[in-house]
């Protein structure tokens, strides 16, 4: 009876290593940086706490590349293009815009991110604060600009 038990359990032993998959450490999680990348569709923008009819929400996008945030809304001539820098150990997490063009050329607008998966929130003042929204909110009277977005996946991210 030992003998069969003691071959049941190195029968179950054996087969066990040869099914079991070996470890294999995770990939690197990509940084915020690399998920940022690529083109995302505004679905809601909220402006001094007045949230903006539909039709003036779509069609903009964001394109987003390691070197610039560019702003796309379809009723302007121009395009609004950002440098930017991001810092993740912030709680909430921190964006600093730095337009290259127009009125704000060079001026650092202090913002605040949210990143999930396929979701994205921005925040920051319209320009005419320098300081960084301390929660994700529009307040009526503010001078704090919400936008939520969705990647666009019909454009390749990279």
């Amino acid at each position: 009876m030992k003998r069969a038990t003691l071959a049941l359990l190195l029968g179950f032993s054996l087969i066990s290593a040869a099914v079991a998959k070996p470890y294999r450490k995770p990939k690197s999680s990509e940084t915020d940086l690399d998920r940022l990348q690529g083109t995302w569709i505004a679905t809601e923008i909220t402006v001094a706490g007045r949230k903006l009819p539909e039709n003036e929400v779509t069609g903009t996008v964001l394109r987003c590349t390691k070197e610039g945030i560019e702003f796309r809304h379809p009723d302007r001539s121009s395009n609004a293009v950002n440098s930017y820098r991001l810092d993740p150990t912030r709680v909430p997490k921190a964006i600093n815009l730095v337009p290259q063009g127009g009125r704000y050329k060079g001026a650092e607008f202090l913002g605040t991110y949210q990143l999930e998966g396929d979701h994205l929130i921005l925040c920051c003042h319209d320009g005419t604060i320098n300081e960084r929204p301390a929660e994700f909110a529009s307040p009526r009277g503010s001078t704090i600009v919400l936008m939520k977005l969705k990647r666009n996946p019909s454009v390749p991210n990279r």
